[in-house]
């Protein structure tokens, strides 16, 4: 398995891994109705890689010649996160017939060994609060819940909770 930056030609492989993550993932608490409809926004993942910031990343996770996993960080925009030093992974789905395959973990080690030290200090996320599979994914990665959670109310309503693993030199031993 491969895990390179993504270019804009990856859009659409990008939105299909995207929708299927979701739709396996998240059936059962994101509405059926959004799931159903859910198409992974290709022309916006395209608009995405064209105009990222310097500090925005896009990774693939590619088997032979195929997408099979995502991740999109940046720094974080949580108010009560340090703008500076706090990062966040805003995306990380694996296509569901790679799913305990390793992508994921090779999507966010790549990431994790990636970030700067001298400026980067921990990395958030949020994820729904009621999918313990992915919830059990990010504790094998030294996310913890930090306590903070939201409401992702255009998903059904959907409770979320932020996740936080301050970044130390173990990474390389996930």
């Amino acid at each position: 398995m491969l895990i390179r930056p993504a270019v804009p030609d990856d859009a659409e492989a990008i939105a299909e891994v995207n929708a299927a993550a979701w739709k396996a993932a998240f059936a059962g608490v994101v509405s059926e109705e959004y799931l159903s409809s859910y198409d992974g926004a290709p022309q916006r993942r395209r608009e995405d890689l064209l105009t990222m910031s310097s500090e925005a990343v896009q990774f693939v996770a590619e088997d032979g010649n195929r997408v099979v996993g995502w991740l999109l960080g940046h720094p974080s925009e949580d108010e009560d996160c340090h703008r500076g030093s706090v990062y966040e992974v805003r995306a990380c789905y694996v296509a569901p017939t790679h799913w305990r395959a390793g992508a994921g973990r090779r999507l966010m080690q790549h990431l994790l060994t990636g970030l700067d030290r001298s400026r980067w200090r921990e990395v958030v996320l949020w994820t729904p609060r009621d999918t313990a599979p992915t919830r059990a994914f990010y504790a094998s990665l030294g996310f913890e819940s930090d306590g903070k959670t939201a409401v992702m109310d255009r998903l059904g309503p959907v409770p979320i909770v932020r996740l936080r693993r301050t970044l130390t030199e173990d990474v390389a031993a996930l």
